[in-house]
């Protein structure tokens, strides 16, 4: 389990994620961020962390050829990362669909998109969105922080601070997540 948390600030997407791993009712702090840079993408990732493997290491990321990334995702990236994922043995096919245990965020292109177990990906409406078990708290902390920032406050937040307040809340109030955090951005890809 896990939260990871995005937000689109000025055209940068800012990812962060936390390192609880957990299982029935043990939990460890792992090294291996659960946030990363790959090519052009900014990932995070919830759920089985074989996933995070294959992706990581195993996937070639395909030329976008498209000129929207939601276009791109569902013409080319999906079709490529599910057959990545069939090849490491790693696909799940029940009743004819195929899915994974696994959610994932993507930072691209100045935009953030969730990508769900069964290959459904969507943008959010906002400029921030988070995903795994600690979700809730964290999209409850931004939302709080955007509307205080637009009421009350005289200066903005850097967005790292926001992403780390989020995950302060969900680490406060879900036992599966944890210290340390990790938080990157876009501004480098080129």
């Amino acid at each position: 389990m896990t939260c990871i948390v995005g937000l689109i600030d000025k055209g940068i997407v800012y990812m962060g994620g936390d390192s609880a791993s957990t299982s029935d009712c043990d939990i460890r702090t792992i090294k291996e961020p659960k946030v990363f840079k790959k090519g052009n993408f900014l990932f995070g990732m919830s759920g089985n962390p074989r996933m995070y493997d294959i992706l990581k290491y195993n996937f070639d990321i395909p030329e976008d050829i498209c000129s929207d990334p939601l276009e791109y995702f569902h013409k080319v990236f999906i079709p490529e990362f599910k057959k990545c994922l069939s090849e490491n043995g790693f696909l799940v096919v029940s009743d004819e669909v195929e899915s994974v245990q696994t959610w994932t965020l993507i930072g691209y292109k100045g935009r953030l998109f969730e990508l769900n177990s069964d290959f459904h990906i969507f943008e959010s409406s906002l400029l921030y969105h988070a995903i795994g078990c600690g979700a809730s708290e964290a999209l409850g902390c931004l939302y709080g922080l955007n509307d205080l920032m637009k009421s009350e406050l005289k200066h903005e937040l850097p967005p790292e601070s926001k992403i780390h307040l989020a995950l302060r809340a969900s680490e406060a109030f879900d036992c599966h997540v944890r210290r340390p955090f990790t938080i990157i951005s876009s501004d480098e890809i080129k």
